[in-house]
């Protein structure tokens, strides 16, 4: 069994500088410890899941530049294979989310300790991009390190997060990264 993820619930992302919670919209009915809970589809970047500080890959690959994360994630998987919020399989503290950086996302707390739900074995190409996201973090931290401590920086942590984006910010940079 597998504990129901609400919002609250805390997220982490091996590429981030720190951990984000969930936002499950308030308009969802089903809810949990009076949280709502969530399904396979609260993976909306920015709405359902926020950014992790800054991401090491992107850093890395801006030399060393801090560069925020922005998420790049579609939906969880897998989810309960027999409890279903909205037409969608529910949302387990055992289900991840690929980004399309380099990082897999995962459930640390889900935000509630009391319900709990069938839960769903991680498919095989799942664990496969869980596995490159580690070696592509892996990679990243290496490069990091070396860009940091050529610009006399202890660890990555100590990089400054800069200044939020904007909306258009944000919407500029997303269709950047399409292209």
């Amino acid at each position: 069994m597998a504990k129901l993820v609400v919002s609250t619930a805390q997220l982490q992302c091996p590429c981030g500088a720190s951990t984000a919670a969930l936002t499950v919209l308030p308009s969802r009915t089903v809810q949990a410890e009076s949280q709502p809970a969530g399904n396979i589809m609260d993976a909306a970047p920015t709405t359902n899941i926020a950014p992790f500080g800054n991401c090491k890959i992107l850093t890395a690959a801006a030399l060393g530049v801090p560069t925020p994360c922005v998420p790049a994630t579609v939906s969880w998987s897998p989810g309960s294979p027999t409890v279903m919020i909205e037409d969608q399989p529910a949302l387990t503290d055992s289900s991840v989310c690929v980004c399309s950086i380099g990082g897999v996302v995962k459930i640390n707390d889900a935000g509630q300790q009391s319900v709990e739900v069938a839960d769903a074995p991680l498919p095989a190409a799942m664990q496969a991009a869980m596995d490159a996201a580690d070696q592509a973090a892996a990679a990243a931290d290496q490069a990091l390190e070396a860009a940091l401590k050529a610009a006399g920086v202890e660890s990555f942590e100590e990089l400054p997060l800069g200044e939020p984006l904007s909306e258009e910010e944000m919407a500029e940079l997303l269709a950047s990264m399409e292209e």
